[in-house]
């Protein structure tokens, strides 16, 4: 009898512990599913970058030099910044007025946003934004994102060099025009194939009558290049030497570089992921199953 009881003892023990082992299995299960749910619905609510360059020191105006050097190289929000001493970027919150020295001297005017008239600061009076100079300066864009937009003004050196003619740059006359072309490409340091389709920016155009200089932040459509793993900035103008190349400085002062997931989502897509994730939580506690807070998608947001 009493191994009889011992044999029933020792198989009701082994039901309980195979019925724990269910429940942890299925309750494992579950937050497995709801966590890979809740994990790509949060992929499709990421929502756009913005790189401000609010976190980067400036560079110094008082370096100066034979050519104009720039930090080495830096890195804003994943997206990585060319350097060189012949192209490349910096980042700089200079409001100089004065333009002085010979141009890619270093002077401060060379480094300073023309905004609104006149000298002044970032996009809606931020402190910091970007300098680009000369051909083959380029950006490597942090992984899963594609370019969407910027904004555009001239430095104070190249906007009066147009206005007034500066050293060896002419006064720009009717059916002049100085621009600045962005092109995508399918690999980092503009290599690889070319994606979409180059984006054309005029920083001043004397054509068909017109005698603009862009003397404020212009934001600019980068959508048209596509899937981008980097961008390459070139510069062109019809004030050319024949033996140097372009005249004309070739700065362009940007800032609130804006890019967007890859894929970027549509409203409905968003909506039918939130509508998942909360259809999955749901399902998995009517089951008597508690989910961590780490897997329970805190709010759904609106599209």
């Amino acid at each position: 009898m009493t191994t009889r009881n011992h044999l029933k003892n020792e198989s009701l023990t082994m039901r309980m512990k195979m019925f724990v082992c269910m429940g942890r299995a299925k309750r494992a299960g579950a937050v497995t599913l709801v966590a890979v749910v809740v994990s790509a619905t949060a992929q499709v609510w990421a929502g756009p970058l913005v790189i401000d360059f609010e976190g980067i020191a400036p560079r110094d105006p008082q370096l100066g030099g034979s050519y104009w050097d720039p930090n080495p190289g830096f890195t804003a929000d994943g997206a990585a910044f060319s350097d060189g001493s012949y192209a490349g970027f910096v980042v700089s919150s200079s409001t100089t007025t004065g333009v002085g020295g010979y141009v890619y001297s270093g002077s401060e005017a060379e480094i300073s946003a023309q905004s609104n008239g006149g000298a002044g600061g970032g996009v809606n009076g931020s402190s910091n934004f970007a300098v680009a100079y000369n051909d083959g300066s380029f950006v490597n864009l942090p992984v899963g994102y594609r370019p969407t937009g910027v904004s555009l003004t001239n430095t104070a050196t190249a906007w009066y060099a147009v206005l007034n003619g500066l050293y060896q740059a002419n006064q720009f006359v009717a059916g002049d025009w100085f621009r600045v072309t962005f092109t995508g490409f399918s690999s980092v340091g503009g290599s690889g194939s070319i994606t979409g389709s180059p984006v054309d920016f005029y920083l001043a155009d004397y054509r068909a009558g017109k005698s603009l200089v862009v003397d404020s932040w212009t934001t600019i459509d980068l959508s048209p290049l596509g899937d981008s793993k980097s961008i390459v900035f070139s510069f062109a103008s019809t004030d050319n030497d024949p033996e140097w190349g372009m005249n004309t400085p070739a700065y362009v002062a940007l800032d609130n570089l804006t890019l967007a997931p890859v894929p970027e989502p549509s409203a409905a897509v968003i909506l039918a992921g939130a509508l998942i994730a909360g259809l999955a939580v749901r399902w998995v506690e009517q089951r008597g199953v508690s989910l961590p807070a780490a897997v329970r998608p805190s709010r759904v947001p609106r599209a």
